[in-house]
């Protein structure tokens, strides 16, 4: 059963609370939402941290998909220069069945299509109030 989380997010270890939670989840695909410098790959980078990952974490926005070797692997999309077109062109939408977890960012479009083939999956809202971030999991 998903539940709706909101966390405040300030300071950037505050980002620790909202990967705690997406990681105990029972969801492993992710819709990241939010305006440009939100957040979003930096929960990502959070997610690889707590997952034994030392390394960066980038946006993969212009190479569409990132692949960090956690355990479990973690998968992370940015369709924000490519759009769902090309994302479901590529061949990609069957990486989603990969074990791991899956972040992907600018993917709202995607939401219909994963309903319809009834893959569950949670979304991350992040809203920019100033110098804080709102932020809301469903998962």
């Amino acid at each position: 059963m998903e539940k709706l989380y909101s966390f405040k997010v300030k300071q950037i270890g505050e980002w620790e609370r909202v990967a705690e939670q997406i990681l105990n989840s029972s969801r492993t695909i992710f819709i990241l939402a939010g305006p440009l410098g939100a957040g979003k790959t930096t929960l990502v980078q959070e997610i690889a941290r707590q997952l034994g990952w030392d390394g960066r974490v980038l946006s993969p926005t212009f190479t569409l998909q990132n692949l960090y070797p956690t355990t479990p692997p973690i998968y992370h999309y940015d369709l924000y220069r490519k759009g769902i077109g090309q994302f479901l062109g590529l061949g990609l939408l069957e990486e989603l069945e990969q074990k791991g977890y899956h972040f992907i960012e600018w993917g709202k479009e995607l939401e219909p299509v994963l309903t319809q083939l009834q893959i569950p999956f949670g979304e991350v809202t992040i809203q920019l109030n100033g110098e804080e971030r709102r932020v809301e999991c469903r998962c």
